[in-house]
């Protein structure tokens, strides 16, 4: 998938990623697993991150918004993030999966293409 995609537990630990995520961040799957929105980026935005992710934990389904993501280098891009819950054996909530559509790529591509 060229998208970046992630998946989370339900206490916000990233439980992998694929490599679209892994090149944008500039970290490997192993560095990110584990690990939660305060520990891999600027606090403005894993609060963001954060919030949004306990309000679909506290009404789950699904999730869209637009936000910056700060790629490892400090670039800051905006992105539209599509969340969703999944459920464990027993039913309830176990986590996130996400896949990012990074804004400025789509915007770009359009308007080379339209401009061809």
């Amino acid at each position: 998938m060229p998208n970046p995609v992630f998946y989370k537990d339900a206490d916000g630990r990233y439980l992998g990623c694929n490599r679209a995520y892994e090149d944008f961040m500039g970290l490997d799957c192993g560095e990110i697993t584990g690990k939660t929105v305060f520990d891999l980026s600027p606090r403005d935005l894993a609060e963001r991150y954060h919030e949004a992710d306990r309000e679909l934990f506290d009404h789950p389904g699904t999730q869209v918004y637009e936000s910056r993501v700060e790629s490892r280098d400090g670039v800051r891009r905006d992105v539209i993030f599509h969340k969703a819950t999944f459920t464990g054996p027993d039913g309830s909530v176990a986590g996130i999966y996400n896949a990012s559509w990074d804004v400025w790529f789509s915007t770009t591509s359009a308007s080379i293409s339209a401009w061809r």
